[in-house]
């Protein structure tokens, strides 16, 4: 049976970022609308609402290969820039550990950084956020403060990890069973000493207890801002294993903080700045 024109034409239509990028340019609508590469789909979530979508079109990170993340989306941008010099395009990435892995970083061209270490850190450093979770349950306050304690530890781990490129599998390796007491349903109180014995027990580059605490003992992170040091995904699982109910799932708190960061938190940020300057330079609108 013969498929309809519009099934024959979405047959056709490529499936990845940077393809539907190049179709898009190709049209005189496309050629005029600024095209945002970011992560993934909380991202969208997020950034979809900064953004006026008469004048942007974002984007995930998506591959040929339907792969994600930082490395592809800095890939996408600079392949379309390549082929077509004058495209209005961006991309806006996690910061992740680049403020210590490599010093003095400066992005590649067309792409912004978060001020925070992830999409996560940046949301949860608005106050309207951590009130619109207070608001939900008083019990946030409290939850918040155990879970950056536990995030940050980690985020030092991480950092050393990333730094000193001791290949230690994170996500893999990590269980956060491991640092909980199930029976008495609270943190295990040697919880520092387990996740130093995990991490110090997967580094495919050996690395000695006294060493690994040198460098997190640096004075650059004892006054470094938990935002920074903190993975958000950490955080937020942290945040519904101290919740405990179901109600209070990682999804769930992840959709409540993403409501409740709004334009005027956003517009506060360096990024959006920066975002601003390269949208006044380039003479196009984005809200």
């Amino acid at each position: 049976m013969p498929i309809s024109l519009k099934a024959a034409i979405t047959l056709h239509q490529p499936s990845h970022t940077k393809g539907s990028i190049l179709l898009h340019l190709n049209s005189s609508n496309g050629a005029r609308i600024v095209h945002i590469v970011v992560e993934d789909n909380d991202d969208i979530d997020v950034y979809g609402k900064m953004f006026n979508h008469q004048h942007v079109c974002l984007y995930t990170s998506e591959t040929e290969n339907n792969l994600r993340g930082c490395a592809y989306l800095e890939q996408i941008v600079e392949d379309v820039l390549k082929q077509k010099p004058n495209a209005y395009i961006i991309g806006i990435r996690d910061a992740d550990y680049l403020r210590y892995v490599h010093v003095n970083y400066e992005p590649p061209r067309s792409i912004f950084v978060t001020d925070q270490r992830d999409l996560e850190m940046m949301l949860l450093s608005s106050q309207n956020v951590k009130q619109a979770l207070i608001s939900w349950n008083a019990h946030f306050e409290q939850a918040m403060t155990r879970g950056f304690e536990l995030a940050r530890y980690k985020g030092l781990l991480r950092i050393c990890n990333d730094i000193h490129q001791l290949g230690c599998n994170f996500k893999k390796k990590f269980k956060q069973s491991d640092i909980w007491d199930e029976h008495n349903h609270k943190i295990k109180p040697d919880w520092k000493n387990i996740m130093t014995q995990t991490f110090l027990s997967n580094c495919n580059i050996p690395c000695d207890k006294n060493t690994l605490m040198s460098i997190m003992s640096n004075e650059r992170f004892e006054t470094e801002s938990v935002y920074n040091i903190c993975q958000g995904h950490d955080v937020i699982r942290y945040l519904s294993m101290l919740m405990i109910r179901q109600e209070y799932a990682q999804s769930a708190i992840m959709s409540t903080i993403t409501q409740a960061f709004d334009r005027n938190d956003f517009y506060k940020t360096y990024l959006w700045k920066e975002i601003e300057k390269w949208a006044r330079i380039k003479d196009v609108n984005l809200t």
